[in-house]
């Protein structure tokens, strides 16, 4: 009985009229791009890119703002702000990046900062200077060049 089957089977294909083909070759080429790897920073290591430099620039301008929204306000005294910025200049004067637009205006605000401060006595800086804001702007706009963004907080009392 199986050899019955394989015979109708056989007989069927020859019966078909149709003479075998062989199908169309279709050749698709595939390009697979891989992401460069991201560089490895290691402790110890300095992350010189403009985002890194940005979230250190933000933490930085966010406590100068804070200090200077209290001191204007009364809950913190001159010599107090002072002691807050005088922390910050460190790292005002210290953040670089390999972005060429953003170190430019790192380097105004590091000027700005290291500007003999004639008109907030009792500060190390006057970060309501002309310079000083203009440096700060420049350093927003190199930001929003190189693809990042600088960020603000305002807590609770003013009104964030």
């Amino acid at each position: 009985m199986a050899s019955l089957a394989l015979l109708t089977v056989v007989g069927l294909s020859a019966c078909s009229g149709a003479e075998a083909t062989a199908a169309p070759t279709v050749t698709k080429t595939v390009t697979v791009q891989t992401p460069a790897p991201k560089p490895t920073i290691l402790p110890g290591d300095r992350d010189s890119s403009a985002a890194s430099a940005c979230g250190q620039f933000s933490g930085f301008l966010n406590v100068e703002e804070i200090a200077a929204f209290h001191a204007k306000n009364g809950s913190l005294s001159t010599a107090t702000e002072g002691a807050i910025l005088e922390t910050l200049v460190p790292g005002l004067t210290g953040v670089g990046s390999s972005d060429s637009g953003v170190q430019a205006a790192a380097q105004a605000i590091s000027s700005a900062v290291a500007a003999k401060n004639t008109t907030a006595p009792g500060l190390p800086f006057d970060p309501n200077a002309p310079a000083y804001l203009a440096a700060v702007d420049k350093l927003t706009l190199a930001y929003k060049d190189a693809g990042t963004i600088m960020t603000s907080y305002a807590d609770p009392s003013m009104g964030g």
